[in-house]
């Protein structure tokens, strides 16, 4: 957070992005649902200021993809019952297409099998809809 903010270090949004990976990735809810934001905003704004922007047009692609892994996080966040994910995620599939959360929510099951014990707290285990 404090290099997304820019709080006591440079505001750097690549290591924002990196230290909120490394968190998600241990399975803390919370941090999942930011990380998902923060793709999410990626995406809307490329989406947004990339018309007549030739760089952020060349870029458009790779935030899309950002949006894939924002409901993959959204997804792994609300199955822990974090009810912002929950809002977050409705937001913005309307912005996919069914392949892309069809590719989502293969990338969160494939992550759930990867940590069978959840991660965050210790006695946590994340099921999703239909396990």
């Amino acid at each position: 957070m404090m290099y997304s903010l820019g709080v006591g270090v440079p505001r750097d949004e690549a290591e924002a992005v990196r230290w909120y990976q490394l968190a998600a990735e241990q399975g803390y809810a919370l941090v999942q649902s930011n990380l998902g934001v923060i793709l999410a905003q990626r995406w809307y704004s490329y989406h947004v200021d990339a018309h007549g922007d030739v760089l952020a047009q060349a870029n458009l692609g790779l935030a899309e993809q950002n949006l894939v892994f924002a409901y993959k996080w959204f997804t792994l966040a609300k199955a822990q019952g974090s009810e912002t994910a929950q809002t977050n995620k409705g937001v913005i599939e309307q912005w996919l297409t069914r392949e892309q959360i069809a590719e989502a929510q293969r990338l969160s099951q494939e992550w759930v099998d990867a940590h069978p014990q959840g991660g965050g707290e210790p006695s946590e285990t994340i099921r999703l809809p239909g396990r």
